[in-house]
């Protein structure tokens, strides 16, 4: 089973977020966490 993964920095005025995600090939299923930076 092949997956990939990737993260998303988002910055905005009170701080940032990042969005981690985890894309498993072939299933159309991806699992995502989101992390807040204040």
């Amino acid at each position: 089973m092949k997956y990939h993964s990737f993260a998303l920095l988002l910055t905005t005025g009170s701080g940032a977020q990042q969005i981690r995600c985890l894309t498993i090939d072939g299933t159309g299923m991806f699992l995502c966490s989101i992390y807040v930076f204040v």
